[in-house]
């Protein structure tokens, strides 16, 4: 279920413990704000609007980060933190970013996403996360010192438990680090669990090496790292051509076997997990961006042109696209 909170502070200062990460509501000279931090999605996803600080104040096991692609470090320390969600009989909450961080702090080198918003909510959902909370990563949150964002979780959230990777950094500078989070839980009142890092076919898992490994068309390796297939949704033309959202990664151009199916607009992502009445397709991915790649956006674009194997046809309509296999490992052929 979603949720909004609209809480007066007083105007930030250098010893603020507040989140400097609010933005006024409609009528300016008022003090009371409604802050993005605290735009809650409460699984399942399509709900109502409801209040649930209070549900909140017996406490939370919590965790925090942007989580793209949702690979199989991720998935272990969602599974471990449910463990203790449920052992200690309180809901496990996530708190990540609709965008990744580097779009504000360095858009240049902003990566493109492995999945969508909406793609990375649900499965959240299907991993068991209680609750997860979406915030808008902005210049002024950039700006928030470690203690004081711990501060403001504790205050808003009380964490019984706060599980987080190895290499997790947070708040300004990304100085904040598993060992703040070890000083400040044991002055707070809440236990750190650190998860250690995780290898699979000799690489260390991250999101980084998911998509280096797609760039280059190491499919194999993307999906050790993510535990499942790479999984894109997009609209696929009549005439072959595939449209998704420029915030996506694509993999590498060549030929790949893929299983399909259609989520129509009535058709949550959900939905088709469940039923997801899938084909397998011998296609050939063909880039038609032309020059470099410009800064993700939100916007829809035109990203490949598909060639199906003979005597296959695809009908137009959104599809779920999911990467099985790259061909030309196995034939020789060229991309």
């Amino acid at each position: 279920m979603r949720l909004t909170i609209e809480t007066p502070i007083k105007a930030p200062t250098k010893t603020s413990t507040k989140m400097p990460i609010e933005t006024p509501v409609k009528t300016p000279t008022k003090t009371s704000i409604k802050t993005p931090i605290e735009t809650s999605i409460k699984t399942p996803i399509q709900s109502e609007w409801h209040e649930h600080s209070r549900a909140l104040r017996g406490g939370c096991v919590f965790t925090l980060g942007t989580f793209d692609g949702l690979h199989a470090a991720h998935a272990r320390l969602l599974e471990r933190a449910k463990r203790v969600a449920r052992l200690r009989g309180r809901p496990l909450v996530v708190m990540t970013f609709r965008k990744n961080p580097l779009e504000v702090l360095c858009p240049a080198k902003a990566p493109r996403a492995l999945m969508t918003a909406s793609e990375k909510l649900a499965a959240l959902s299907a991993l068991g996360v209680d609750e997860t909370i979406v915030c808008e990563f902005n210049e002024e949150f950039a700006e928030t010192e470690p203690e004081e964002l711990i501060e403001a979780v504790a205050r808003r959230y009380h964490p019984t438990d706060w599980f987080v990777g190895f290499n997790n950094t947070f708040g300004r500078g990304g100085t904040g680090t598993p060992s703040t989070l070890m000083r400040m839980g044991g002055a707070i009142g809440f236990k750190t669990h650190v998860m250690p890092p995780m290898t699979r076919a000799g690489e260390t898992v991250s999101s980084s090496r998911v998509r280096a490994a797609l760039i280059s068309g190491d499919l194999k390796l993307a999906q050790a790292l993510l535990g499942r297939c790479y999984t894109i949704r997009g609209y696929v033309s009549g005439a072959g051509v595939l449209t998704v959202s420029d915030r996506l990664l694509m993999p590498a151009a060549g030929s790949y076997s893929v299983l399909m199916d259609a989520i129509g607009s009535n058709r949550s992502a959900a939905a088709a997990a469940q039923n997801p009445d899938q084909r397998e397709y011998t296609l050939r991915l063909i880039p038609s961006r032309i020059g470099p790649p410009s800064p993700p956006t939100d916007a829809m674009a035109p990203v490949g042109r598909i060639l199906l194997a003979a005597n296959q046809t695809i009908p137009s309509g959104i599809k779920r696209l999911s990467f099985v296999g790259r061909l030309e490992a196995q034939t020789g052929a060229r991309p």
